[in-house]
């Protein structure tokens, strides 16, 4: 009996799995929600569960939720696997980013460095995700004001994200993968414009937006950013168009409310700034309808 159990929880998480792989989240969540567990279910499928359900629960922004699973899928790793599993590095850092979320940033910088610290052992190192992790690393850091810090684990995180491709097809411009790249120069940028210095910031920053895909989800607030530098430089123009571009493009799911309501408000500073005053009544009524909806 408990056999049959194991093999009817792996293939509802099997099939949830291969709906999240082609994108389909919302059925990639029926399946892990249907997956029932109880005190008979195997160690391992707990673990896969809860670990499918953090990773799950993150692309969805439900981050309390995320580390809740998350936590629970940690506690069934063996000693070997603590070791050396690529899962659990994956897991860590998931959890970490999760944690960023919801501003938990001290407990979220533990566990990054965590994830850093499996990956380093691991034979065959995820070039891409290690990078990753040292970019969220980085932007943790800054926002509770170390960015000298941040700034170390920023260029280790832009030198594996480019000197790892093979010499051969290392261009000027191109990356291991160009999402990860594109929020480096980001990460960059946004400390760049902490410092001050607005022409590394507005460099860094505009290198994000020409590095990412066209259909990246983070493209809106690249440049959201890059108007905010524009606005500390006092080129409201440039700002407003920036804004405006930023507008204009969806955001991902999870940061819809957060992203646009610091966007609209920023975007009738620039208007004021222009004595566009139509634009200024309509970016606080934009405002007003985000923050009663959220």
């Amino acid at each position: 009996k408990r056999l049959v159990q194991h093999k009817s929880n792996w293939q509802w998480m099997q099939t949830g799995h291969a709906y999240e792989a082609r994108g389909d989240i919302q059925c990639a969540g029926q399946y892990y929600r249907s997956h029932h567990l109880d005190a008979s279910s195997i160690d391992g499928v707990k673990r896969q569960y809860h670990t499918q359900m953090c990773f799950y629960e993150n692309k969805k922004g439900k981050h309390h939720a995320a580390v809740q699973h998350g936590k629970i899928a940690v506690a069934y790793f063996t000693e070997q696997q603590w070791m050396d599993s690529l899962s659990l590095g994956h897991l860590w850092s998931t959890i970490s980013e999760s944690m960023g979320e919801v501003e938990a940033l001290d407990e979220a910088i533990v566990y990054n460095k965590k994830a850093i610290e499996i990956w380093s052992r691991l034979s065959v190192m995820d070039t891409v995700k290690m990078a990753q992790c040292y970019s969220n690393l980085s932007s943790m850091l800054a926002a509770i004001g170390k960015c000298d810090t941040a700034l170390i684990y920023l260029q280790q995180a832009k030198d594996l994200i480019t000197s790892e491709a093979p010499k051969g097809d290392l261009m000027e411009g191109t990356y291991w993968d160009n999402g990860v790249a594109a929020g480096i120069y980001y990460e960059f940028g946004k400390i760049y414009l902490a410092y001050g210095k607005y022409e590394s910031a507005v460099f860094h920053m505009k290198m994000a937006i020409k590095i990412a895909d066209r259909n990246d989800l983070n493209l809106n607030e690249y440049h959201g950013w890059l108007g905010r530098i524009y606005f500390k430089q006092q080129d409201y123009y440039n700002a407003k168009r920036c804004m405006e571009s930023a507008l204009s493009i969806t955001a991902s799911e999870g940061h819809v409310g957060k992203q646009r309501l610091w966007m609209h408000a920023l975007l009738a500073d620039i208007s004021i700034q222009l004595k566009d005053y139509p634009t200024v009544i309509e970016q606080l009524r934009q405002t007003l309808e985000i923050r009663t909806a959220y």
